[in-house]
C-alpha cells in the first residue's frame, strides 16, 4: 500500500505542481494579448503580442504533454506487474525514442501554426479598436 500510495501521490503533485506553474500562461486569451501589447501612448507593440502568444500556446501545449506524461505513468502504474517487466526492452527503449521524437516534432509543428493563429487574432482586436 505504501509503494502505490507514494507512486500516485507523486504523479498527482507533478500534474498539480505544473499546472500552478502554468496557470498564468494557460487561460491568456488574444484580447488579453491585445491589451497587454497596447502601450500607454495609443500604439501597440507588436513584439510583445508575438511574446505573449508565443507563451501562451508553449504553455498549453506543456501542459498538454504533461497530461499525456501523467496518463502514460498512471497506466504504467496500473498495469500488472510481471517478473519480465523488470528487464530493460532495447526494442521498447526503441519504440519510445521514435514515439517521442514524433510528439517533439509535432508539437512543434502545432506550436508554430497555434502562435500565428493567437498572434493574428491579438492583430485583428488591435486594428478593431485602433483603425487600420
Amino acid at each position: 500500500m505504501l509503494r502505490t500510495f507514494i507512486q500516485f501521490a507523486a504523479l498527482l503533485l507533478t500534474l498539480i505542481a505544473s499546472f500552478f506553474l502554468l496557470k498564468g500562461n494557460l487561460n491568456l486569451s488574444p484580447t488579453q494579448i491585445a491589451e497587454l501589447s497596447k502601450t500607454g501612448y495609443g500604439g501597440c507593440s507588436p513584439w510583445v503580442a508575438k511574446s505573449l502568444a508565443a507563451q501562451s500556446v508553449d504553455s498549453r501545449i506543456g501542459f498538454i504533454l504533461l497530461l499525456m506524461a501523467f496518463l502514460f505513468q498512471m497506466f504504467n502504474v496500473l498495469w500488472p506487474m510481471r517478473w519480465v517487466d523488470f528487464s530493460i526492452s532495447r526494442s521498447g527503449v526503441l519504440v519510445a525514442l521514435i514515439f517521442s521524437i514524433v510528439i517533439f516534432g509535432t508539437s512543434l509543428l502545432a506550436s508554430r501554426i497555434w502562435h500565428k493563429h493567437m498572434y493574428a487574432s491579438a492583430v485583428v482586436i488591435l486594428k478593431g479598436n485602433h483603425g487600420p
